[in-house]
């Protein structure tokens, strides 16, 4: 593994008081936001876990963009609390 200068192993930040500041979660994509969401009622379907993922993304690839309004907003809103989260970590 490759170590980033004055970060840990694990991508963290000393924050100088001898504690460790995490760095903020990456924000998802509105992709990302619709596979949480959809996975568990496949799985819960019977649907075999390595076809999970191709079955999500032929529906997604075929989705209306209306249909993708949801998760687009909720991947903006997640893209928000990142950029929040990184400004008050450079505090």
């Amino acid at each position: 593994m490759v170590k980033k200068a004055g970060t840990s192993a694990g991508g963290s930040k000393s924050n100088g008081g001898g504690g460790v500041k995490k760095d903020p979660k990456n924000p998802k994509n509105a992709y990302f936001h619709y596979a949480a969401s959809r996975r568990e009622e496949l799985k819960e379907m019977g649907i075999k876990a390595s076809l999970i993922n191709k079955k999500m993304g032929k529906e997604w690839r075929e989705m209306e963009d209306e249909d993708k309004k949801p998760y687009i907003d909720m991947a903006k809103e997640d893209q928000q609390r990142y950029e929040r989260e990184v400004e008050a970590s450079d505090d």
